[in-house]
């Protein structure tokens, strides 16, 4: 950012308030990161219902782990050959689809591709949400402000998803009521970057 020069967002359309611009991307990095193709803390009814055991469901939550860590050396190349808007609005419809599928699906090895995928583009759009709010949370370029604001919402997601992934499982008596959540979070992505960008 040149010296001087107001932090901008110049993807939003002009009636969206300036203000809750950077805001709009804070809490959908954190969707994002509530997100996934599993949730370890509805573990126990997801074996019941699906009959896998439990390393089954270990193994599938750790091909997420996985998905997560594989976008990296391809982060900047989607970034300069897609727009913001696509970027986010495909991230967040897979991780949807993923979530759909991961109700359904009980072959073992396909849960573990559709687990993959959603760990992948859960960090692509985080990325991508985080890219575009760096300047906005250190104008100097500063990483020791960036990185641990990052990191607030992040680490604070692993175990936010999981306690909520638990509080949902007890009220509605069913491991699913997460994945829907989840779904509905994705879609809101979506319509809110398809409208406001």
């Amino acid at each position: 950012m040149i010296k001087n020069q107001k932090f901008a967002m110049p993807m939003f359309n002009p009636w969206v308030p300036e203000r809750l611009r950077p805001w709009i991307y804070v809490l959908f990095a954190l969707f994002f990161q509530l997100s996934g193709g599993i949730y370890f803390s509805s573990m126990q009814q997801m074996m019941g219902a699906t009959s896998l055991m439990r390393e089954d469901v270990q193994f599938v939550g750790m091909c997420g782990v996985v998905g997560v860590n594989m976008p990296f050396p391809f982060l900047f190349r989607y970034k300069l050959r897609f727009t913001n808007q696509q970027l986010l609005i495909n991230a967040a419809l897979v991780i949807a689809v993923c979530n759909v599928l991961c109700l359904y699906v009980t072959w073992l090895p396909a849960l573990c591709v559709i687990s993959y995928i959603a760990g992948f583009f859960k960090l692509c759009g985080t990325f991508e949400c985080f890219s575009n709010i760096r300047l906005w949370l250190s104008p100097k370029q500063d990483f020791g402000i960036f990185l641990p604001s990052m990191y607030i919402i992040i680490l604070g997601a692993m175990p936010g998803s999981n306690w909520i992934a638990q509080q949902l499982t007890i009220a509605f008596d069913s491991w699913q009521m997460m994945h829907w959540l989840m779904v509905g979070l994705m879609l809101i992505v979506g319509l809110v970057i398809y409208t406001c960008t």
